[in-house]
């Protein structure tokens, strides 16, 4: 299965090694039954967002960059040729949205499910990480 991770999900695994954010985000790229893929602008999405979030004890700049090199090294990449704008209602969503139709992912991972909802006209399902973890991979 191919998988999109929004950002908010990314931010809630840096805030607690607690919950299913946190597991999903450990298992990226050690887990064979699914694969994070993830564009340029979604890793600038990423970088913004975890910098943005590095007050956070124990973030630290080097912990912010081997976290983001990890996403980077685990994930497929997925190269966006068309934009679907102005679909959704947040602009920070269209990057998510772009990554997935170019990936072909089967799920959007995220806590704004109603915000993404445009996804599912394309066949992504829009799913919160507990959704994800406890429907899908047991």
């Amino acid at each position: 299965m191919r998988v999109i991770i929004d950002s908010n999900v990314i931010v809630s695994a840096m805030r607690s090694n607690r919950g299913h954010s946190y597991s999903l985000v450990s298992n990226i790229g050690r887990d064979p039954r699914w694969r994070l893929s993830i564009s340029g602008p979604l890793l600038q999405e990423y970088t913004e967002q975890v910098f943005a979030h590095a007050p956070i004890p124990g973030w630290s700049r080097t912990h912010c960059d081997n976290f983001l090199d990890y996403i980077c090294a685990s994930a497929t990449w997925s190269d966006v040729y068309f934009l679907w704008r102005p679909l959704l209602p947040d602009p920070d969503d269209h990057m998510v949205l772009e990554a997935a139709v170019a990936a072909s992912a089967q799920f959007i991972i995220s806590f704004n499910k109603n915000d993404l909802a445009a996804a599912e006209g394309f066949g992504i399902q829009i799913v919160t990480p507990r959704e994800f973890m406890l429907h899908y991979l047991t």
